[in-house]
């Protein structure tokens, strides 16, 4: 990376403002995370006496950016889609069924919902279950 020169005729913000113009994103990105390491090492070596040296904070740089570019790439561009419920076609019943069991107060619930083609409910049951010892003890009841 090349800086560009500060001229004697220049003034300080007319350099940085053409250097940080001509620049595309990644020179941003990796000069905001250089002096966010910059600060949290500062604040290290006051409070913990910790120091590191230049090419420690440059490879943490480049290693965090590289973990940010991918993390891009591991996130799916598109949203995963859960069907929605819908009602059955014709004369046919929709049947859904959910159990649960809570292990720390040892109770199951399971529940049952029936469904006609208009999307009114047929029937609806709800169990619940005390004394349960396992989750595996539901098959008996």
């Amino acid at each position: 990376m090349a800086w560009a020169r500060l001229d004697d005729n220049s003034v300080f913000t007319d350099w940085l403002k053409n250097t940080f113009e001509t620049r595309p994103m990644a020179f941003y990105r990796m000069i905001v995370c250089a002096l966010w390491v910059l600060w949290m090492d500062r604040n290290k070596f006051i409070y913990e006496g910790v120091n590191q040296t230049g090419s420690q904070i440059a490879s943490f740089v480049q290693a965090y950016l590289k973990e940010l570019d991918d993390l891009k790439s591991a996130i799916p561009g598109r949203r995963i889609c859960v069907d929605r419920w819908s009602a059955p076609i014709g004369s046919r019943l929709k049947v859904n069924f959910d159990v649960a069991f809570n292990n720390h107060t040892k109770e199951s619930c399971s529940g049952l919902v029936i469904c006609n083609s208009k999307a009114e409910i047929i029937c609806c049951k709800t169990e619940m279950n005390l004394n349960i010892p396992s989750v595996f003890s539901g098959d008996g009841i």
